[in-house]
């Protein structure tokens, strides 16, 4: 650990020289380091110093909209990610209320736009937690094909899936990240071609009941 602090100092030295040499200036007061490691008992600590300041050891960190955490586990993200969606999901709960009356095909427009993107932004990394931690998101998912559907709680969620047209996605399969971030021409695309090709479709015959003023008619 002492020879990774001091080629990180070392790093860290000639950065600060060069911005300002360059005209740029690092807030210290803004700057702080982690250490990724996933041991439990004796966690790795370190010492780095900026502009002869000592800059504080933190356990997560924000970069670009995605928290990362010390064991890299991808909790706090996904918790963060879970309390933002649930905030999103009172605006379908409104659109969708009898007063407003907007259509189905509206609402899912809409859950797609708010909700669904939030939830794709950044699976290629988060994806990689463990599938008890990534279980939270399914119930926003599913909320939200609920009220874009205007179905009762006790719906099943393969008919949601099947009538909304949406399906759950599984976020720790390589195959969806692969497919939803890969252009057609990378070599990996096919990779995804094939691992969807492999995996059984399931057969849905339900279907969930809606409102009849959801028809999609305006």
């Amino acid at each position: 650990m002492d020879l990774t602090s001091a080629l990180l100092q070392d790093a860290l030295n000639r950065v600060d020289v060069w911005t300002r040499s360059s005209g740029f200036f690092i807030s210290r007061q803004k700057s702080e380091f982690i250490i990724f490691s996933r041991a439990k008992n004796h966690p790795p600590q370190g010492s780095l110093t900026l502009q002869d300041s000592p800059l504080p050891q933190t356990n997560s960190c924000k970069i670009l909209g995605m928290t990362f955490d010390k064991r890299h586990t991808w909790k706090t993200h996904i918790l963060k990610l879970k309390t933002e969606c649930q905030a999103r999901l009172h605006v379908l709960k409104i659109l969708a209320s009898p007063k407003s009356g907007a259509a189905s095909t509206r609402l899912l427009q809409i859950q797609k736009a708010i909700i669904q993107s939030k939830l794709d932004y950044g699976s290629t990394l988060y994806g990689s937690a463990s599938g008890t931690t990534l279980k939270t998101l399914d119930t926003i998912f599913n909320s939200a094909n609920r009220l874009s559907l205007g179905a009762f709680r006790t719906s099943p969620v393969h008919s949601l899936h099947a009538e909304s047209n949406n399906p759950l996605q599984s976020f720790d399969e390589p195959s969806y990240a692969l497919s939803t971030h890969t252009p057609s021409e990378h070599p990996l695309a096919t990779r995804s071609t094939s691992a969807s090709l492999d995996r059984p479709e399931k057969q849905l015959t339900t279907v969930a009941p809606h409102s009849p003023d959801r028809s999609g008619n305006e």
